[in-house]
């Protein structure tokens, strides 16, 4: 039986996939990668939900390492480092501080990590503020998942 937080989750996952499209459909040339990344997404994520009430724990993990490398591959075909989608490694860290909140940090530091692949060539200003905004942004949802869940265990 699927949780609010889950339909949540999904609603978000779902909203922004669709926003990811209108985009990329106003892209020049990125139709066809973009159906691919949209069919991939959708794949992954629908084969997850299903294998989440066999094992949340492991199920969670797979998602936030295969919507991570999805993500990094529409950032890397829509200009890498001037990518505008970069903004979607935030999904990865929302799953992150609902299953896993003490390592919603480390996932951070792993996007900024595949950021700065992206930017060999670019700004390291630009680099800087993106992977701030991420590690700062992770910080605050594990903050929020660590206060709910202690919220919770004392209720």
């Amino acid at each position: 039986m699927r949780t609010h937080e889950t339909l949540i989750h999904e609603g978000v996952f779902v909203g922004f996939l669709a926003a990811a499209m209108m985009l990329l459909r106003e892209s020049s040339g990125m139709g066809e990668e973009a159906l691919w990344f949209l069919l991939a997404a959708v794949v992954v994520n629908a084969i997850l939900l299903r294998t989440r009430r066999w094992s949340p724990a492991f199920a969670s993990s797979i998602s936030i390492t295969a919507n991570s490398l999805l993500i990094a591959w529409i950032v890397e075909a829509t200009g890498g480092g001037s990518s505008l989608f970069w903004p979607l490694f935030l999904l990865p860290l929302y799953t992150t501080g609902l299953a896993h909140p003490a390592i919603t940090l480390a996932v951070a530091a792993l996007h900024a990590a595949m950021l700065a692949s992206f930017h060999l060539d670019a700004s390291m200003l630009e680099f800087a503020i993106k992977a701030g905004f991420l590690l700062v942004s992770a910080w605050t949802i594990a903050r929020g998942a660590n206060r709910e869940r202690a919220a919770i265990g004392d209720a």
